[in-house]
C-alpha cells in the first residue's frame, strides 16, 4: 500500500475470502497500515479486526524446504529449531 505521495506504507498480501478480505502484513507495519486504511473507511458497514493475537504466517522457502509439509513429510532446519512439522 502506498501513500498519496507514493511512499510505502506496508507490503501486504490480500486474500479475498467469501465474507471478508484478509490482509497479511508484517507486524512492524501493522499500526501504520491500520491508520492509513482508517482514513479511507467512509461506510458504516466496514469493520477492521486485528487478528494478530490468534493468527500467524509461517513461510518455508529455500533449498531445505520439503514440498508437502503438513502431510507425512518432515522439515528439519539447521539448529533444530523445530523437531517436526
Amino acid at each position: 500500500m502506498l501513500t498519496e505521495q507514493g511512499r510505502i506504507v506496508a507490503d501486504l498480501r490480500v486474500y479475498a475470502l467469501d465474507t471478508c478480505l484478509l490482509l497479511n502484513v508484517d507486524t512492524r507495519s501493522k499500526e501504520k497500515l491500520i491508520e492509513a486504511l482508517s482514513r479511507f473507511i467512509v461506510a458504516d458497514d466496514v469493520e477492521m479486526e486485528d487478528l494478530s493475537e490468534t493468527q500467524t504466517t509461517l513461510a518455508l522457502q529455500g533449498p531445505l524446504f520439503v514440498p508437502g509439509v503438513g502431510s507425512s513429510r518432515y522439515f528439519r532446519p539447521p539448529g533444530k529449531m523445530f523437531s517436526a512439522l
